[in-house]
């Protein structure tokens, strides 16, 4: 289930990923999927990343529930991660979790207030 959106700062940037409830921990899911399972539609997690190993803060903004001040790189977030990164920061991918498609699902992307 989508809980709501996390503002992650890399460098000089903001930039905005949505998250998700899983196995009763909140993860960031950076980028969606879209795939097809018999014949139906759903969105998928490209890969999600667990908020209880980052420095998160619980802050309610008009784009954002929350905030990763530092400790993610737009590499880990959308590039290849090594298996130490993976292992490290608990990253999962390509997990199976669906939405139908129509609930919203958005790439991440930057915040438009930033600038």
């Amino acid at each position: 289930m989508r809980v709501g959106d996390t503002a992650i700062f890399i460098g000089g940037d903001i930039f905005i990923a949505h998250t998700i409830e899983y196995q009763n921990e909140l993860w960031l899911v950076p980028e969606w999927l879209i795939v097809q399972v018999h014949g139906e539609q759903f969105a998928m997690p490209e890969r999600i990343i667990p908020l209880v190993l980052l420095p998160f803060e619980e802050q309610k903004r008009p784009n954002w529930d929350r905030i990763v001040p530092r400790g993610l790189t737009k590499e880990l977030l959308t590039g290849a991660p090594s298996p130490e990164e993976l292992d490290r920061l608990g990253i999962l991918l390509k997990p199976d979790i669906r939405y139908p498609v129509g609930v919203e699902t958005r790439n991440m992307h930057p915040d438009p207030t930033s600038h």
